[in-house]
C-alpha cells in the first residue's frame, strides 16, 4: 500500500473506533461478508464494512463489487455508495543473493477495492444462485462458539473454574461456569477474550504478554482482544468504550503506529484461533 492508502486507512479505523454507538447499534449483525463467496472480510476490513453500515442505516453486512454482481445477475447502479476495502494476498517471487544465486521469497501484495451493500442491488432474472439470506445469517452465527471450543482442543488449552483471566506461564484460560453467567452471550464474550490473549502465547504467536496495567504493551494486547470480540458480535458496553477511549488516546499521543501494528496482530490473532 502506498503511504497515502496507509494514511486514509488508519483515519477510517480511528473514525470508526471512536464512532462506538454506531458499532454498538450495526454489529449485533453478522460479520460482514463478500456475497459472491460468503468468505468473511479481514479484520480491517470488518471494522470499514460495519462503520459504513452504521453511517448509512444498511441492516445486513453483505457486500460485492460491481465486477461480481454482473457476474451473478445483479442490477447495479452507479450513483450508490461504494466503501473502499484493501485485499491482502500473498506470493511467492524469485529474487537474486548478493551472490547471484535466486532465492524464493514469500512478499505480501494488497489493492484497494470498492464494494457496495447488497441493499442496492436486484436481480435482473430469476436464478437459483438467489438464496435466502436470513437462512446464511442463523448458520454462521451458530458456528462461532464451536469455533472457540474447537481451538481449545487443538491446542489442548484447559479451562478452570475462576476469575476471567490467560495465565501465561500454565497456559490455562480461568473463567467461571456458563451457568454463574446471566446469559450465554456474555460467556462466550468473556472466553473469546480469553482465547484471544492466549494466541499469544511463546509457543503461538508469541506476543508481549509482560506488560501491567496501564503500560502500552497491556493496553495493545487488550485492544486486539476487544477487536475480536466486536468482530464476534459478542462484545459488551464497556468494550465499546474501551475501544472508543484507545482511539482518543491514539490521535492525543500521535501512535497512530502503535495502530497499525495493533491491526497486524490482530489479524493473526483471527487467523490463528480459526485455523492454526
Amino acid at each position: 500500500m502506498t503511504k497515502k492508502q496507509i494514511n486514509w486507512l488508519v483515519q477510517n479505523v480511528l473514525d470508526a473506533m471512536k464512532n462506538e454507538t454506531k458499532w454498538r447499534k450495526t454489529w449485533e449483525s453478522t460479520e460482514a461478508r463478500n456475497f459472491k463467496s460468503w468468505r468473511k472480510y479481514s479484520w480491517i476490513n470488518q471494522i470499514l464494512l460495519k462503520s459504513a453500515a452504521g453511517k448509512y442505516g444498511y441492516q445486513d453486512s453483505v457486500w460485492l463489487t460491481a465486477n461480481q454482481s454482473n457476474e451473478l445477475w445483479l442490477k447495479f447502479q452507479k450513483w450508490i455508495k461504494r466503501i473502499p476495502v484493501v485485499y491482502y494476498w500473498k506470493t511467492t517471487i524469485e529474487i537474486e543473493d548478493n551472490n547471484g544465486e535466486e532465492l524464493e521469497e514469500e512478499k505480501w501484495f494488497s489493492k484497494v477495492y470498492k464494494v457496495a451493500n447488497i441493499k442496492h442491488f436486484k436481480w435482473r432474472v430469476k436464478t437459483q444462485r438467489k438464496e435466502n439470506l436470513e437462512n446464511k445469517v442463523v448458520k454462521t452465527n451458530s458456528k462461532n462458539i464451536s469455533v472457540l471450543e474447537q481451538y481449545l482442543r487443538r491446542e489442548k488449552i484447559d479451562k478452570i473454574s475462576w476469575k476471567p483471566s490467560y495465565l501465561v506461564k500454565k497456559d490455562i484460560i480461568r473463567i467461571p461456569n456458563k451457568n454463574k453467567f446471566n446469559s450465554l452471550k456474555n460467556y462466550e464474550k468473556v472466553l473469546t477474550h480469553e482465547c484471544v490473549h492466549s494466541t499469544g502465547n511463546k509457543d503461538r504467536l508469541d506476543r508481549d504478554l509482560s506488560g501491567t496495567f496501564g503500560s502500552e504493551s497491556y493496553w495493545i494486547e487488550e485492544l486486539i482482544a476487544e477487536f475480536w470480540s466486536c468482530i464476534l458480535n459478542w462484545a459488551g458496553k464497556n468494550g465499546f468504550n474501551y475501544i472508543s477511549n484507545r482511539a482518543k488516546l491514539i490521535e492525543k499521543e500521535q501512535l497512530e503506529d502503535k495502530l497499525i501494528y495493533t491491526i497486524r496482530k490482530a489479524q493473526k490473532a483471527i487467523d490463528y484461533l480459526e485455523v492454526g
